[in-house]
């Protein structure tokens, strides 16, 4: 009978192998060559990013590659990292020889950029104490709307003219990740207002109406009226220009004496406001 002959070389390069077999003075020879295939060195690329961002992870070393967690077989393969983890890459090389390495993702968390928003103010009102109210942020950075800027957390800021400000907040989280917010701040006058208590119409060119001098209010819902002693109403009008030149309804000079008058304005914000009062006509 015949013996068989087995050997388990340990090899690593390709190599060929001659065997001569002889069996009752007959020999027969056979050539095998075993070819070794080196196993890939597969390295794949870290990140980090802010979360909710896409990255690519880049694997290299293989001829194809296979990801971990997902099963895809794309390279580079885009991920939406929402938290941090680690992907696992196989690659495959000549021979099907495979290796693997590992990518760790940071997701750092997001800031997310907040602060009070005063609304509308008056002007005497108008030294403000911002307050943040941003979440996971280390860094401020603000803008007033009026070409002053801030790095506190809460500065303060006064406003030196009336007007409609954007105030810009960005906040950087200790990642270096960015978030933003506006708001809109509006300044108002305020409502100053002077009423005389005696007037000459006299026809001299000095103080020859009623009237008032202010500041702050709009002709929106003026309403001014002036009453004789009796509670009749010699005069009215809704023209915010228009005095009282202390003459009644029929265009009759009235009388020196005491009158009472009604004055309803209303401020830049709209709110009402209503005076009464008594001015002495004197001819």
């Amino acid at each position: 009978g015949t013996k068989a002959a087995v050997t388990t070389p340990a090899l690593t390069t390709s190599t060929t192998y001659t065997v001569t077999g002889t069996t009752l003075g007959c020999s027969k020879t056979a050539i095998s060559t075993v070819t070794v295939s080196t196993t890939p060195t597969v390295t794949v690329n870290s990140v980090s990013i802010c979360a909710g961002g896409t990255i690519k992870l880049t694997a290299s070393g293989a001829n194809s590659y296979t990801w971990l967690p997902g099963g895809s077989t794309t390279n580079p393969i885009s991920i939406v990292a929402n938290s941090t983890t680690t992907y696992t890459v196989i690659g495959k090389g000549l021979g099907n020889c495979t290796s693997a390495a590992k990518a760790g993702i940071t997701a750092y968390p997001t800031p997310v950029a907040a602060f009070v928003n005063p609304g509308v103010l008056k002007l005497s009102q108008a030294t403000i104490n911002f307050i943040d109210q941003s979440s996971n942020a280390n860094v401020w950075l603000w803008n007033f709307g009026d070409n002053v800027t801030s790095t506190l957390k809460d500065p303060q800021h006064i406003y030196a003219d009336t007007g409609l400000y954007v105030i810009g907040l960005k906040v950087i989280s200790p990642g270096g990740c960015v978030d933003s917010v506006l708001h809109d701040i509006k300044i108002i006058p305020d409502l100053l207002i002077y009423i005389p208590n005696a007037f000459t119409p006299n026809g001299d060119s000095l103080n020859d109406g009623f009237g008032f001098k202010s500041s702050g209010l709009t002709a929106n819902g003026f309403d001014f009226s002036v009453y004789d002693r009796w509670g009749e109403r010699i005069f009215h009008t809704t023209n915010i220009t228009t005095l009282w030149k202390g003459d009644d309804t029929k265009g009759e000079p009235c009388p020196q004496d005491v009158y009472v008058y009604s004055i309803l304005i209303k401020d830049s914000y709209g709110k009402e406001k209503k005076y009464i009062g008594s001015i002495n006509l004197i001819r």
